[in-house]
């Protein structure tokens, strides 16, 4: 058997070539450990920091729960009726370090009605009939009713002359052929420090922004009433369809006995003597959500929205209340109860009241906004984005399928309606008074990195903020949500 010199010389260079690919390896493993750190790095410091730093509101706002926990409550806005002053806020604007405080606040819930003649369809003949109009929502969970109407009239032979639209009075008194009056929270802005924050100038799909200068022209009642008229309040118009409802309309005509006239019926005035008459089904018409939504627009763009205004009518005497109670589901760590039925201070008759009319301005699309939307670092933002609430158990305490849960137009409930249209801060000012504002939210000015010495600056502008206003602050950097049954 012959010998192979060459082997020796073949498993040298063998051993060296593996000792070639093991370095290579352990070069290519550290650089891609070394790659990974500095990704993980990114990340972390992308998520650390959210829209806003700091959460400023009025002393003694925090719940129970809030305190103990260190959490912020996703619908802390609505439960807010200012408290904050425009000199704590000036104050607050003048601290070093601080690169954007955006004040915001409810000002009241506007009632915006659709024109009639859009919804409605009027009688072409003499008779009696009856006009029928509900509101109904869907909040995912449940189908229901929140408001409905109805009203009995009169149609002459001289009402239907053209030219001359026909008498709208109920038998009985009220307006006949309105659409429910849909009440949309109405929140006000800074309007510069709200485009530095969100970027809210940027997200305008039609018109103009605010410049927080528009001219507001404020008349007193020429009868001598105690109502103040403010002219073309500014405003833009939130063009997200937060909720799901339908507008429902029906006309029917009543079917008169041989012995009731209609001047008889018309002279009666009352409802009662043709309540219990059958009637006849003329038209009926469905208007979605997405039609509304137009009609609110098109009746803004008209100067139609009017509204009388009570100041605070509709603010909360207290905060919902959550108590906390024990678990009966071993994975759920915090279990609350709240009490949704918040009761709301109704102003004396005497007060002042104030009607004012809109002036639409421009129009704003909600993904069009700069503000942080990541499940991992999202912040309250009541203002543009309803907190989410997701219906896990029966009322039994069975698992059921997650169904979620979307906002309605009712005042209270666990996913409040953010706000159809956005104001001035000036023209709250005007209407609501000075310490109309309920929360400022706070961005801190060279904080680029995830640092001990940025999160400690972000610590002193918040004592800071404190130490000069005696307001509540909460840090909201490198927070993140937490789930609460």
């Amino acid at each position: 058997m012959q010998t192979n010199k060459f082997l020796p010389r073949r498993r040298e260079s063998i051993f060296v070539l593996g000792l070639l690919v093991l370095s290579l390896s352990t070069i290519l493993v550290g650089a891609v450990s070394e790659s990974t750190v500095l990704l993980a790095d990114q990340a972390l410091t992308h998520y650390w920091r959210t829209t806003y730093d700091i959460l400023v509101r009025p002393p003694g706002t925090r719940s129970a729960v809030e305190t103990k926990y260190g959490l912020v409550e996703p619908n802390f806005l609505v439960n807010l009726s200012g408290g904050i002053t425009l000199t704590q806020y000036e104050a607050i604007k003048a601290i070093p370090g601080i690169e954007v405080a955006a004040p915001e606040g409810l000002l009241t819930y506007v009632g915006i009605v659709a024109p009639p003649e859009r919804v409605f369809l009027e009688p072409t003949e003499p008779g009696v009939y009856l006009s029928e109009w509900a509101l109904i929502t869907d909040d995912g969970q449940r189908v229901r009713e929140m408001f409905q109407g109805r009203c009995y009239r009169v149609i002459k032979p001289e009402d239907l002359t053209p030219g001359y639209p026909p008498v709208r009075k109920c038998l009985g008194g009220g307006l006949a052929g309105l659409t429910p009056g849909v009440m949309y929270p109405l929140g006000f802005i800074d309007p510069e420090q709200e485009a530095r924050l969100v970027g809210l100038d940027r997200a305008l799909v039609e018109g103009e922004y605010l410049t927080g200068r528009e001219s507001l022209f404020i008349t007193s009642d020429p009868s001598g009433g105690l109502i103040t008229y403010v002219h073309n309040l500014p405003v833009l118009l939130n063009a997200t369809p937060y909720v799901s409802q339908t507008i429902l309309s029906r006309l029917s005509r009543v079917v008169l006995p041989p012995e009731l006239t209609l001047e008889e019926v018309l002279v009666a005035d009352d409802p009662s003597i043709v309540k219990a008459l059958p009637t006849h089904l003329l038209w009926e018409r469905h208007v979605g959500t997405e039609e509304s939504l137009s009609l609110v627009i098109e009746t803004l763009r008209k100067g139609r929205g009017g509204q009388i205004h009570f100041p605070k009518m509709f603010w909360p005497t207290r905060a919902q209340t959550y108590t906390e109670v024990s678990s009966p589901f071993p994975q759920e760590d915090l279990l609350v109860e709240v009490d949704s039925q918040v009761p709301y201070r109704y102003v004396d008759q005497e007060a002042t009241s104030i009607g004012f009319s809109l002036e639409l301005k421009g129009i704003f699309h909600l993904e069009w906004l700069a503000v942080g939307l990541n499940p991992v670092n999202r912040v309250p933002l009541g203002m543009y984005v309803p907190p989410l609430a997701t219906l896990r158990y029966d009322e039994s305490g069975q698992p059921t399928e997650p169904i979620v849960l979307r906002p309605t137009v009712a005042l209270t409930g666990p996913v409040p309606l953010p706000p159809l249209a956005l104001t001035t801060l000036e023209a709250a000012r005007l209407i609501a008074g000075d310490d109309c504002i309920s929360a400022i939210r706070v961005r801190v000015a060279g904080i680029d990195q995830l640092t001990p010495q940025a999160q400690s600056k972000i610590e002193a502008v918040a004592s800071e903020i404190h130490r000069k206003t005696g307001l509540d602050v909460d840090i909201m950097v490198g927070s993140s949500p937490r789930r609460i049954l």
